[in-house]
């Protein structure tokens, strides 16, 4: 059983109730954004209490401001390079209304140098920028502009010519030798067709999955909005 939680650093120890839970042997777990994972196998046999204390990692807490209700997805990745992960800017871990925290979503990053980049649902994603973390669980504040991006207008059909519909389109970028899903691009196939706002120049995959494994497609973008037809096999019923 997995407990996650959104606070900081609570004002005084938190109480958090389990009931109904069978007699046997569990494993409690508690994830807490910037702390140390925490674990306990317990015999449940009567009413208990377990104390876990949370051990406080070293790094620096980062959150989004003018975001509003506006679809943003962040990723990041040490500045040196590597895999773009996603940066979890809004999630839905509890916060007890009494644990002087806010419900703002946040993220935790380790001591070191760390590239963030963002993405608007119609907007492209932004030039990574670099963050460095010192390590004393301070709080980062990160905003980001809207960044114009290119619209692409797809009709969907089988082998056949018949048109295609019903299936969720999954976009990603070209990164290096890697692929970068961009969340806030998923879509649908409706009425035998689907369009993709703010997408940046260069090559975009559109794949049925988010990791790009199933790609049904790919597309260069230039200074222009784009107009294709794809062939794509009919969904399974």
């Amino acid at each position: 059983m997995s407990i996650p939680f959104a606070f900081e650093s609570p004002r005084y120890p938190l109480d958090y109730h389990l009931r109904g839970l069978a007699k046997g042997t569990c494993t409690f777990a508690v994830d807490a954004v910037g702390f140390a994972p925490w674990e306990r196998r317990v015999e449940v046999t009567e009413p208990a209490r377990i104390d876990a204390v949370l051990v406080p990692l070293p790094g620096n807490y980062v959150v989004l401001e003018g975001a509003g209700d506006e679809r943003i997805d962040v990723d990041v990745r040490p500045a040196a390079g590597g895999a773009w992960t996603p940066f979890v800017a809004r999630n839905d871990r509890p916060v007890f209304s009494d644990a002087g925290q806010t419900l703002e979503g946040r993220h935790f990053l380790a001591p070191g140098k760390w590239a963030v980049s963002a993405t608007m649902r119609t907007g492209a994603p932004t030039a990574p920028r670099v963050v460095e973390a010192n390590g004393d669980r301070s709080t980062v504040s990160l905003s980001f502009a809207a960044v114009p991006g290119r619209t692409l207008r797809a009709r969907t059909k089988s082998r056949a010519g018949v048109a295609v519909d019903g299936f969720e389109v999954h976009c990603l970028v070209r990164d290096g030798d890697a692929w970068r899903p961009l969340r806030t691009k998923k879509t649908a196939a409706i009425d035998g067709g689907f369009t993709i706002r703010g997408l940046p120049r260069g090559t975009v995959r559109l794949a049925f999955d988010e990791a790009g494994a199933v790609p049904f497609g790919d597309v260069e973008i230039g200074d222009e909005d784009v107009e294709r037809e794809f062939v794509v096999p009919a969904p399974a019923k």
